[in-house]
């Protein structure tokens, strides 16, 4: 490999994930089987410029990510719907109210605020 795009467009044509970690300053292949022996030496010997073009694609901001998810969607309204989990409330979320109640700690979902008014009808 001659330049650090071409060898990065030979690991992605391989089918190889290639990230960096900064913790250990590894340079981290996956899956290891398909890594060749010439593979090793070329990134080796252009490891500083293959782990600068690797951090040079890291989103810096969310709103970086927002205009970069606005791009590939630019449709939002008309986005799929992933479909309902089979008996589960998506409105119901681990911990709330409404999951204590239905799960039957209802006295416990009950505000603690609320005042038992007794009317009586004469």
């Amino acid at each position: 490999m001659h330049d650090v795009a071409e060898l990065l467009d030979h690991i992605k044509a391989a089918g190889i994930t290639l990230t960096y970690s900064s913790e250990g300053d590894k340079l981290i292949a996956r899956p290891t089987s398909a890594v060749t022996q010439e593979m090793v030496a070329s990134l080796r010997e252009h490891r500083g410029a293959v782990i600068s073009a690797l951090c040079s694609g890291t989103i810096q901001s969310e709103a970086e990510l927002r205009n970069m998810v606005w791009e590939v969607f630019p449709d939002r309204e008309n986005l799929p719907v992933p479909p309902p989990i089979p008996g589960r409330d998506p409105l119901v979320h681990c911990g709330t109210d409404k999951a204590r109640f239905f799960r039957g700690n209802w006295r416990e979902a009950w505000p603690r605020d609320f005042e038992r008014r007794i009317c009586v009808r004469a």
